[in-house]
């Protein structure tokens, strides 16, 4: 099978959706399929990284604008634009085209799909949309990225009931979680040292507005402030583009000494920050499948988060952890402070989380889904 990947991310992009992306074409490439992917860059200055099995193929691809189609003359560029890259699929004999994140050129590469007679398969990834009360015109584009794809992948199955509920396109559509490569995590470090060190907590991700660090920070600020707690340290283990804007505000909320900025950590580094820390605090204000939080509860870490994509569903499961209905700093605080006294007992080694959100049981599914599209695909053709 010929998988044709496209994802906003750039590759050298380190982490995240990046890192799904990545990870899905490489170990797809070891299965015995031919992996391209495809990026809406010229590709300058970019290495494509070694031994991963897939071919890169930088292309310059305009986000699709929706409101200009009804312009004569740019409906005549995007009708060029999806022509080329039908071209590109037949040219490379592509069976499926998976697309990741929801924006609009990816409806660029769904269409050109359909064009060329292929499978296409719409993966939405939950960062890429808020909430259920997000704006009709995000809704709107979900549902038309549905009626392009053959099927859509969603990572969490509140994504189902949130925005296709009823929907024309309910069956098309498959909850595929993020997995995360279990056997890297395992730990036999105890946190119980830990616990007698301090409340020391990390925070995993990208420095976005979406990922919440923010309120993270505040947080810290109400546990020292407001509740004495001058033992609290918080990491966070990331990069991005709100750094700036996060030291600010730890110098401005006075924990400047509290909170530390460690940079992105590579999985070796980000095992050994884990074994020094005894909470994982996840304050996104949208996630699809967090990996860090089954990172840290692999690694027997006691695990916060705020509402968003699987964290109640996975944490209910492993039993070691808390969600927060509230994107309130104050409420995070005395969620944060609530879970002490627990923080050093043991954490349950509970394998059905843990297999539930495998990275083997995500590769599964999207291999198991593609092969049927495409052999889908093949047959209506025949007929």
């Amino acid at each position: 099978m010929r998988i044709l990947i496209y994802s906003m991310e750039h590759p050298a992009t380190r982490g995240g959706l990046n890192a799904v992306v990545e990870n899905l074409g490489r170990d797809l490439s070891k299965r015995g399929h031919e992996v391209l992917r495809v990026w809406p860059e010229d590709g300058r200055g970019f290495e494509p990284p070694a031994n991963t099995g897939v071919r890169y193929l930088p292309m310059k691809v305009e986000a699709l604008d929706l409101s200009r189609l009804v312009l004569p003359a740019y409906l005549r560029r995007a009708k060029a634009m999806r022509q080329r890259l039908a071209d590109l699929i037949l040219r490379e004999r592509i069976d499926v085209v998976n697309t990741h994140f929801l924006d609009n050129t990816a409806a660029y590469f769904l269409s050109a799909a359909r064009k060329a007679g292929v499978c296409g398969i719409a993966s939405i990834q939950g960062s890429d949309v808020h909430s259920a009360s997000d704006s009709v015109l995000k809704r709107g584009r979900l549902h038309a990225l549905g009626r392009l794809a053959d099927a859509i992948t969603l990572a969490t199955e509140k994504m189902r009931y949130h925005f296709y509920a009823g929907s024309s396109v309910a069956s098309r559509l498959q909850v595929i979680n993020n997995g995360v490569s279990i056997e890297k995590w395992h730990s036999s470090h105890s946190r119980g040292q830990a616990a007698h060190e301090g409340l020391r907590i990390v925070g995993v991700g990208a420095l976005r507005v979406v990922k919440g660090f923010d309120l993270a920070i505040r947080a810290v600020a109400h546990l020292v402030h407001d509740r004495g707690m001058d033992d609290v340290t918080f990491t966070i283990a990331g990069e991005g583009s709100e750094r700036g804007a996060l030291e600010q505000l730890a110098r401005e909320s006075g924990v400047k000494e509290h909170v530390e900025f460690a940079g992105y950590k590579a999985q070796p580094e980000l095992a050994e920050l884990y074994a020094k820390s005894n909470m994982l605090l996840m304050t996104s204000r949208a996630e699809g499948g967090p990996a860090t939080l089954i990172e840290a509860m692999a690694h027997g870490l006691y695990v916060l988060a705020t509402d968003v994509g699987y964290a109640p569903e996975s944490v209910g499961l492993y039993g070691y952890g808390a969600v927060v209905d509230s994107f309130d700093p104050a409420q995070i605080a005395e969620a944060i402070a609530e879970a002490r006294p627990v923080l050093g007992e043991s954490a349950p080694r509970n394998m059905d989380v843990l297999n539930a959100f495998s990275w083997v049981r995500t590769v599964d599914q999207y291999e198991a889904l593609m092969l049927s599209c495409a052999d889908q695909k093949r047959k209506s053709y025949a007929r």
